[in-house]
């Protein structure tokens, strides 16, 4: 998609704070990038109202679902008003669903609402399924499809075909479904255990959904999440500081990025009251 739609020099949005790989991929191909702040129900409308005034951008990378990192949701209402100003801006959406098999089928996205018009859907089975299948697709119209069908045959020769054929066994004998009602119910009860953890240790949380492979969180006492990093990575844990997801990393950010699953295990306790008790 970057390579068919953004030239160099090219204006683009993204969500900020965002997925800081979509960041890297688009300033090497040389894009002006700017970003649209994420509040806990999607993107500041407002803000994104008013770079589509003055800066004219032709595409907005967001991510509706499962926001990376907040783990916020757009609501209805603001997945409206962000289609109705790229109408009338004639702004591309391009909305990132790395996680959408971790929600309800009846979540809000901006695709849905908009029915491929001037959206383009990425998903991918590498989240839900494992991490070694790197199998993802594309949805858009059909012209665009066809133009993106052989622009990607110019860039790779091929993908994997055993992961492809796996996916496709796992999707056609049903088994996927049965995996994702145990995988939904699993994220449910981590969700609201970690949920607890912060809440007992009078951690600051953006955004409490009910399903959320990642939290966003500040921590008392720890002004700057990559010093928060630092200290738990001496006793073997790694956090995801909340600098490094925002457009401008230099700025020092209270924020991290928490996942779930990784919370529930002992060591993290261990390793955040052997900080405590150093500090």
């Amino acid at each position: 998609v970057i390579r068919y739609f953004v030239p160099p020099g090219a204006t683009v949005l993204v969500d900020d704070p965002g997925y800081y790989l979509l960041f890297g991929k688009l300033k090497l191909a040389g894009a002006r990038v700017l970003g649209v702040p994420r509040q806990a129900d999607g993107p500041d409308v407002q803000a994104l109202e008013q770079l589509l005034l003055t800066e004219r951008p032709r595409l907005f990378f967001t991510q509706s679902l499962a926001h990376n990192p907040t783990g916020s949701d757009i609501s209805a209402a603001k997945a409206y008003r962000v289609l109705q100003l790229a109408e009338r801006h004639n702004l591309l959406l391009v909305e990132n669903d790395p996680l959408a098999d971790f929600k309800p089928t009846s979540s809000v996205r901006l695709s849905t609402l908009d029915q491929l018009e001037r959206t383009i859907y990425i998903g991918s089975f590498s989240k839900s399924f494992s991490a070694a299948l790197r199998v993802g697709f594309i949805a858009c119209s059909d012209a665009l499809a066809s133009d993106l069908a052989d622009l990607r045959s110019l860039i790779h020769v091929s993908g994997s075909e055993y992961c492809e054929r796996m996916v496709d066994v796992m999707l056609r004998e049903g088994h996927y479904e049965r995996h994702l009602v145990r995988l939904r119910q699993r994220l449910g009860k981590a969700t609201q255990q970690a949920l607890d953890w912060l809440e007992m240790h009078e951690c600051e949380v953006f955004v409490r959904n009910p399903q959320s492979l990642y939290l966003w969180a500040t921590f008392p006492g720890n002004p700057d999440a990559v010093r928060l990093a630092e200290r738990l990575l001496a006793h073997k844990v790694t956090m995801a500081p909340g600098h490094v997801f925002n457009l401008d990393p230099s700025q020092t950010s209270p924020w991290s990025r928490c996942n779930v699953g990784a919370m529930l295990d002992p060591r993290f306790e261990v390793a955040y009251r052997a900080m405590q008790e150093v500090r």
